[in-house]
């Protein structure tokens, strides 16, 4: 029965190419017309990366869940270039177990190589080592990665350095979650990814009247990072909309 499934619970979906996990965090979800984040492991790199989506339906007959994704590479500009696999996902999921669960791709443009039905779709419920491992690291990318995808749409380089190369550009936060920040634009910028560690370690500081950045003393004279940083300032658009959490930052002693 239907309301005997504990949820959340996942959907892991194996293509022919990958293999994907859908976290469903409660029976009406995905709501049809919302954005919605899966995950993917492509083996062949091997590495893990989160597909922003677009649910284009959700139906829910009985225990049966009719479930259509689009996926867009305008909604995920910092995987585009390393693929090519963008298109549509239906699939259909049986939570009371009765009929078998499938789903099936179309690529756009087709493609020979990916466009066909799913080799499994298996339904993976709450309390094992599994379900634990895997959603507590999911939340806190699905999160990241909606964050990113965000900034990449009013921003396509570094804050900092300028740098455009999408693989190495990531979402920093201002004001981290723990400490009460957010996910939204106005908390965050895009930085290269060595920029990003500087000042996720308090080693690069960023002045929020003048946007200009600055290193620590911790960082050696003899550092290259020096002379770089001389020229790092923030675009005067870019510190407008971070200024009052780069504020908040300050305050914090960060």
């Amino acid at each position: 029965m239907e309301n005997c499934v504990r949820y959340p619970i996942l959907i892991q979906i194996r293509w022919s190419w990958t293999t994907e996990t859908i976290l469903i965090e409660e029976r009406k979800s995905p709501i049809s017309g919302a954005e919605f984040t899966t995950s993917e492991v492509w083996p062949e790199q091997p590495f893990q990366v989160d597909y922003v989506t677009n649910v284009l339906h959700h139906e829910i007959d009985g225990s049966v869940h009719h479930l259509k994704l689009e996926y867009r590479p305008e909604n995920n500009l910092s995987i585009r270039e390393l693929t090519d696999c963008f298109g549509c996902a239906t699939i259909q999921y049986d939570t009371s177990g009765k009929t078998k669960n499938k789903a099936t791709w179309a690529n756009d443009p087709p493609n020979a190589d990916y466009d066909g039905a799913a080799k499994s779709v298996k339904i993976i419920t709450a309390g094992g080592p599994e379900f634990l491992g895997f959603t507590t690291s999911l939340r806190r990318k699905r999160k990241q990665g909606l964050f990113k995808s965000r900034l990449l749409r009013i921003e396509r380089c570094c804050a900092l350095t300028g740098e455009s190369e999408q693989s190495v550009l990531e979402a920093a936060h201002l004001v981290e979650v723990q400490d009460e920040g957010s996910y939204d634009v106005h908390n965050g910028f895009l930085l290269r990814s060595d920029v990003h560690r500087l000042f996720d370690k308090r080693l690069l500081h960023i002045d929020p009247a003048s946007g200009k950045a600055q290193l620590s003393n911790e960082i050696s004279n003899s550092s290259a990072y020096h002379a770089q940083a001389e020229t790092w300032v923030l675009k005067e658009a870019v510190l407008r909309r971070v200024k009052e959490s780069l504020l908040k930052r300050t305050k914090a002693g960060c």
